[in-house]
């Protein structure tokens, strides 16, 4: 029996070891399988002695304490095995996460290509596309084209103006993508004021590419920088391109056209105009003359053209009461041209007022000719007035003739740098004539009690009626200002003032 006892425990404990992973269900179930065992050995010797017996327990307890032991290393031994499974899962992933950064590593461009993708980032703002990346590319390796014509190409490009940006995002990205940094304010502010005030943005653009710094970037990346050439006349000098800018700002209140523009810098950087001109061909253009302006406004105009400053009480009244008394516009704007204050504001665009306004002294005694002949052949009681129709700084002689209020007419005589010229001719009868404070010429005429009122204008060498009003009034007189001051033909004392 004690060997059959042993023989259970020996066979149980070898189980154990050999599991590894025995669960304490299965160790229970060999407990029951024991006590099996000793119950049936109980059974069998019930006839031996009490002292068989109290050894055979102390037996049973010996081998129970035995396959608790072995229960207990079975299951350290369990315990230990289980962190070192985890372990082995770990291994796997890290061997595959090196596999993939194999597969996805970065691709390697030449120097050439990172300058291009340089452009593309810094430019228009993206990544680059693969058959632009290899084009441009091409045209550097090539020598097709430059760093600075590749650079004109994405700034110049349909891509970035239909970005539509402002002139300080516009110089923020020339100082990144041209300069490698940050814009300091100085210098933008400085790029701001040109583009604000006439400078094109490719004149501000070859300022960067033809920097210094641009030329290291362009040395970084193994490629030739090459220059900007930009051919138009207001591209050539911010100074001058300025000035013109400002005479169309301020004088006729409007943006200029591009033709304008390049044919008055173009005008001064060639020595054709100077200042003192090109303010007189846009004070006397027909675009100022059409806005009427009253001789106060017209001073006023003056001052913040060729004064750069709002008119003074005291000398705006000045000035208009010589423009009251007949004095020229022309006369008026030498006055302005050839001040210190002008001459300063020249300086400050880098050009000269220049001499070219001569003294406007033109000899108004020409007209006495066409006096005596009218004298002659018609009566001593016609009246002629002497009025500047086209406002250019010249009066004509505007004298009627005729014999009757039937076909009266006023003729009109200017004078021009040869001599005496005819101009036109407008019905005079029953006519008076007057103006206002814009210079216009009014032309009223009155009969059995209805009237009209024209205006008279004189462009290109003829002059224009237009029908201002048509009326009805028991007592004639001027209603669109003041009468013109007018003589017999006899009387030359008008001429002579």
């Amino acid at each position: 029996m004690k060997k059959m006892k042993r023989f259970a425990a020996a066979v149980l404990c070898m189980s154990m070891i050999f599991s590894g992973t025995v669960c304490a269900a299965e160790l229970s179930g060999k407990e029951t399988e024991v006590q099996a065992v000793e119950n049936a050995a109980v059974e069998t010797g019930e006839a031996k002695s009490g002292a068989d017996e109290t050894g055979t327990e102390a037996k049973v307890d010996e081998t129970e304490a035995e396959v608790k032991a072995e229960e207990t290393e079975t299951e350290g031994a369990v315990e230990t095995e289980a962190p070192v499974q985890e372990v082995e899962n770990e291994i796997l992933p890290a061997q595959e996460t090196e596999e993939n950064i194999e597969i996805e590593q970065a691709p390697v461009y030449t120097p050439v290509q990172q300058f291009v993708i340089r452009l593309y980032q810094n430019v228009l703002n993206r990544s680059y596309d693969p058959a632009g990346l290899d084009a441009w590319t091409q045209k550097l390796v090539s020598k097709e084209n430059t760093g600075a014509q590749v650079a004109e190409g994405f700034v110049y490009s349909k891509e970035l103006k239909e970005r539509n940006l402002s002139n300080s995002a516009y110089v923020d990205m020339l100082y990144v993508t041209f300069l490698d940094r940050k814009a300091d304010t100085a210098g933008k502010n400085s790029w701001i004021h040109l583009l604000e005030n006439g400078v094109s943005r490719e004149y501000v653009l070859k300022g960067f590419v033809e920097s210094n710094e641009f030329t290291k970037i362009c040395n970084t990346y193994g490629i030739e920088r090459g220059d900007l050439i930009l051919t138009e006349a207001k591209d050539q000098n911010a100074g001058v391109t300025m000035f013109v800018y400002r005479c169309y700002k301020k004088i006729l209140g409007r943006d200029p056209d591009q033709f304008g523009l390049n044919s008055w810098t173009g005008n001064l950087l060639s020595g054709a105009s100077s200042a003192d001109e090109v303010g007189y061909g846009f004070v006397f253009s027909q675009e100022l003359i059409e806005k009427g302006l009253s001789n106060e406004q017209y001073v006023k105009l003056m001052y913040e053209v060729f004064l750069d400053r709002k008119a003074d009480s005291a000398g705006l009244a000045a000035w208009v009461e010589r423009l009251d008394n007949y004095t020229s516009r022309y006369e008026i704007l030498r006055g302005f041209v050839y001040s210190d204050e002008f001459r300063k504001l020249c300086s400050s665009f880098g050009i000269s007022v220049g001499n070219s306004l001569d003294p406007q002294i033109i000899d108004y005694r020409l007209y006495r000719d066409v006096l005596e002949y009218v004298y002659e052949v018609y009566d001593g009681y016609l009246t002629y007035s002497l009025f500047d129709i086209d406002k250019n700084g010249v009066k004509e002689l505007i004298v009627k003739t005729g014999t009757c209020e039937a076909d009266f007419v006023w003729e009109v005589v200017t004078i021009c740098d040869d001599g005496l010229y005819y101009v036109d001719s407008f019905h005079a009868g029953h006519s008076s004539l007057s103006t206002n404070s814009n210079g216009t010429l009014f032309c009223e005429y009155g009969q059995m009690g209805y009237g009209t009122t024209e205006i008279i204008k004189m462009e290109s060498g003829h002059l224009t009626g237009f029908l201002l009003r048509e009326f009805l009034y028991e007592s004639y007189y001027p209603e669109y200002g003041t009468p013109l001051e007018e003589a017999y033909v006899g009387d030359f004392s008008l001429l002579y003032r």
